[in-house]
């Protein structure tokens, strides 16, 4: 015990260096071990194909993308209510209407039932004398006038060249002794005509037309351009007809346009 109390450091140090010997000792047996496990892997012959890996699917990524390059379209007309709110009209009877398109009252309801071509004629009647000078007489009538009273027929004499009668200027005669064709220029167009024995003049220069009004079932018959129509208790104005096509104005100016959907019935009058 005497010894212990004089040599115990040197005691404690001699452990310590011996334990830190066995385990150095030990350590170069590890790392030798660890190297041969690592050579007998390096040697290692696979007998068996490594196994592929199985496609990712991205068909959810590929919809995405596709919807970003394809966006769909914002729809803010037709019949989104949420922008478009129905309109409801209320008809002559108290009764309510729902207008889905629009197009169930109004102009655009207007259907065409019929055209009749309004002519502007002439035609020579023959030759007179009155004091010596030839006098030569054609009957005129302009069914498209817009005053009532010019739609009737009119007969007017023209003596020779140069003379302006009932909006007509005769141009020429041929020949120019007994004639038998007469060249005549319409003052309101300038165009020019030729009218002769046999040979008559004509050209349609505006259509009635038969307009029917389904929402209110009315017939307006034989109507013609400047007069009015009443749908729903307000009144448009016929601006232009065609053969198959109407124009009508509302009382602010705008305009609409029908069209036949079919070819209406068309009446020489």
């Amino acid at each position: 015990m005497e010894f212990l109390k004089k040599n115990y450091e040197k005691v404690i140090l001699s452990v310590v260096l011996l334990g830190l010997a066995v385990a150095a000792g030990l350590l170069l047996t590890q790392v030798a071990e660890e190297n041969r496990r690592l050579e007998d892997i390096r040697n290692l012959n696979l007998t068996t194909a490594p196994q592929e890996l199985e496609p990712m699917d991205t068909s959810t990524n590929l919809t995405y993308l596709g919807r970003i390059q394809r966006p769909v379209p914002v729809v803010l007309s037709g019949t989104n209510n949420l922008f478009n709110p129905v309109t409801w009209q209320r008809r002559g009877d108290n009764r309510l209407e729902k207008l889905d398109t629009g197009s169930e009252a109004g102009p655009q309801a207007l259907q065409i039932i019929e055209t009749k071509p309004l002519y502007y004629r002439i035609a020579f009647v023959g030759q007179t004398e009155s004091g010596g000078v030839a006098q030569y007489s054609f009957r005129i009538q302009r069914e498209g006038a817009a005053r009532p009273a010019d739609r009737a027929p009119i007969t007017r004499a023209f003596t020779s060249a140069g003379v302006e009668n009932a909006g007509l200027l005769l141009r020429e005669m041929r020949p120019a002794q007994q004639p038998t064709e007469f060249v005549f220029e319409l003052l309101d167009d300038k165009t020019q005509v030729v009218v002769g024995t046999g040979k008559d003049f004509e050209r349609a220069m505006g259509y009635l037309v038969t307009l029917r009004y389904g929402p209110e079932n009315r017939l307006y018959r034989d109507k013609r351009v400047d007069e009015t129509i009443s749908l729903d208790g307000e009144n448009y104005k016929i601006v232009t007809t065609s053969e198959a096509s109407v124009t009508v104005e509302a009382p602010n100016r705008k305009r609409t346009t029908i069209t036949a959907k079919t070819a209406p019935e068309t009446h020489s009058p």
